[in-house]
């Protein structure tokens, strides 16, 4: 008995384990069920499915086989000018490649009377080594595929990637704002520069509302932020923030709590924190509080996986462990 599975992911693991279970039900007999991947970066391995020991996986191979190398340390395999049996529009992926060293191209399981004799923590999984790039930006645009969306950066490569995508404006950093940026006496974001720049040149109705989600939060969905915008009824400004109920001090000073008493936590009033994931405002507030924020600003709750903002490594690794699940 022969079945095919066609898998289409951009994921480091899949599992398969519900798949293969099914045909051997089909099957109905004892004996063994033998998987084989025909693609050369991909492979199968009897694993746990638990996502931090996904996760511990995914690290050690970025430790140890990185996708990318220091230009003199190259895998060869990505030299394409070398090689006279591909294109050179061939994609460079050797580190995918010498991922497979650890794995196998095909997985062994026994089975009896039609069920698979997995243990309790074994699930099959299908691991694709070339998953390509997690460019975390990248889910935010497509969030806002059906807006117009305006990009201000100093990255060439983001520039080119852009001009395929139709509701993007995607424009050069001014040298200013990047020395600024730079600039160790100034010591803060250009961000509000850089923001008053954009409305000068690109917005003409000074009531049109202004989202400025961040890429370093890209999981925000255009609902939140939709619905963010029926507050401006009410306020001027609108930020994105988290709530937390938990016993706060703020320069040794109790903040949402008496400390003479034991209060419980659930009945503590909610300590709130700013989240970068948007801000919402219109020409005319900004340009009068040359700000993002004003006094009559409304914080908007947001939680997980919203919330994460990637701005440290241990926030990439729990962006990773998102990606993962």
């Amino acid at each position: 008995m022969k079945k095919t599975i066609k898998i289409k992911t951009d994921k480091l693991f899949t599992v398969i384990t519900p798949q293969i279970e099914s045909y051997a039900r089909e099957w109905g007999k004892s004996g063994l069920v033998n998987i084989y991947t025909t693609h050369t970066t991909t492979s199968l391995r009897v694993l746990e499915n638990e996502i931090l020991h996904h996760a511990d996986i995914r690290f050690w191979l970025d430790k140890y086989l990185p996708k990318h190398k220091p230009e003199n340390r190259r895998y060869l395999h990505d030299l394409i000018s070398l090689r006279n049996d591909v294109p050179q529009d061939e994609r460079i992926n050797a580190y995918s490649h010498m991922r497979t060293l650890f794995f196998n191209t095909s997985e062994t399981v026994p089975v009896e009377d039609g069920w698979l004799m997995l243990g309790r923590w074994q699930d099959i999984h299908f691991i694709e080594l070339d998953p390509g790039d997690n460019v975390y930006p990248k889910h935010l645009l497509n969030e806002l595929k059906t807006e117009d969306v305006y990009i201000d950066t100093d990255s060439d490569r983001i520039i080119e990637e852009c001009k395929t995508l139709s509701n993007i404006i995607c424009y050069k950093r001014d040298i200013k704002h990047i020395k600024l940026e730079n600039n160790i006496e100034f010591g803060v974001s250009p961000v509000l520069l850089m923001i008053e720049n954009f409305l000068d040149k690109y917005v003409y109705d000074d009531n049109e509302i202004i989202i400025t989600p961040h890429v370093t939060s890209p999981y925000i969905k255009l609902k939140t932020m939709v619905d963010a915008t029926k507050m401006l009824s009410e306020y001027d400004t609108v930020c994105a923030c988290t709530e937390h109920k938990e016993f706060t001090y703020f320069k040794g000073e109790a903040v949402n709590f008496n400390p003479n008493v034991v209060s419980k936590t659930q009945d503590l009033e909610p300590v709130v924190m700013g989240n970068g994931a948007f801000f919402i405002f219109t020409k005319k507030v900004f340009m009068k509080n040359k700000n993002r924020t004003s006094e009559n600003n409304y914080f908007y709750p947001i939680k997980f996986p919203e919330s994460v903002e990637i701005d440290t490594l241990d926030d990439f690794r729990l962006a990773e462990i998102y990606e993962l699940s």
